[in-house]
């Protein structure tokens, strides 16, 4: 039965399971779908709305779509490695791309909201280089994550070494660690220009932009911290052992990450980009005092849905 720890001789299938229970093969069909349509949903946007900067979200989706299709595989058939590495890679993987996404979310409503576009600051931090250090971050997550995964998968089951094991999983919470510290920042970053914005910008079509970032944060964070502590936990800890979890703190906040953004596209709700020239004048008028959006277009053009 899914979603119940494995008890010793549930499996007889000539070799070990690769799992700590008897993974659900529904639950996992499920969650298949609606990644499938979740992702498909934003293909359909990226080319709707010319969404270019978007293209981490639609690999996010796909690794999370051929991660569950792959466990669907897996969990028919327990003893197989090849598919089991291929859905346990994908699943860890796809949450640091989804972040990415955040990254450049966030540092587009800086670059097109306050004055300066690319030189708008949050937290010291210039919107040009928002995206660049967090995403230089998540690259050094996602290898680190990547290289640990494939050592737990080499060694998972009693293949290999027990050492090995533990070695995988210290790397991969080392990623973690490293994710969960600059994904804190990130977050501290939504919530400054959040304050930054909501006196001037209350009824702007873009805010709903931020409330967006601040779900896929809680639920990346949420996801994150459960990690964490299963891998601290050890291969035969509590939260390996009971697959409710993983669907729980593991598929579901993924999930809700990209379906926000496909019910409030980015490519629908941020403004237009501010002209060069509009740039320069907005930063030489904030040195001799405040601008008055409605002499500066770039405060209040934002793009119509069609």
């Amino acid at each position: 039965m899914g979603l119940e720890i494995r008890a010793d001789g549930d499996v007889d299938r000539g070799e070990r399971s690769l799992y700590q229970y008897d993974p659900s093969v529904a639950v996992a069909a499920v969650a298949l779908v609606f990644y499938a349509i979740t992702t498909f949903m934003h293909f359909f946007q990226y080319f709707r709305y010319r969404s270019w900067f978007l293209t981490v979200f639609l690999i996010a989706g796909l690794m999370q779509t051929l991660g569950y299709l792959a466990r669907v595989f897996s969990a028919r058939n327990v003893t197989s490695r090849g598919i089991y590495v291929a859905q346990f890679t994908l699943i860890i993987l796809a949450p640091i791309l989804t972040a990415a996404g955040d990254y450049v979310v966030l540092g587009k409503l800086l670059e097109r909201v306050l004055p300066g576009g690319r030189r708008a600051k949050t937290l010291g931090l210039r919107a040009r280089w928002i995206t660049w250090i967090f995403v230089s971050s998540d690259i050094l997550s996602f290898f680190m994550q990547g290289i640990g995964a494939g050592i737990i998968a080499a060694n998972v089951n009693g293949e290999g070494s027990v050492e090995a094991q533990e070695r995988g999983s210290h790397i991969v919470m080392a990623g973690l660690i490293v994710q969960l510290i600059f994904f804190s920042f990130f977050t501290g970053a939504v919530v400054r220009f959040d304050l930054k914005t909501r006196k001037d910008h209350p009824g702007a079509k873009w805010r709903v932009l931020v409330y967006c970032l601040y779900i896929s944060c809680t639920c990346i964070l949420i996801r994150s911290i459960y990690r964490l502590i299963e891998f601290a936990e050890g291969w035969t800890g509590y939260l390996m052992s009971h697959e409710v979890y993983f669907f729980i703190l593991e598929t579901l906040p993924m999930l809700i990450c990209l379906v926000v953004f496909n019910i409030f596209h980015p490519g629908a709700r941020l403004p237009n980009e501010k002209p060069a020239g509009e740039e320069i004048a907005m930063m030489e008028g904030g040195r001799g005092g405040a601008v008055d959006p409605a002499q500066n277009g770039g405060f209040s053009n934002y793009r119509q849905l069609d």
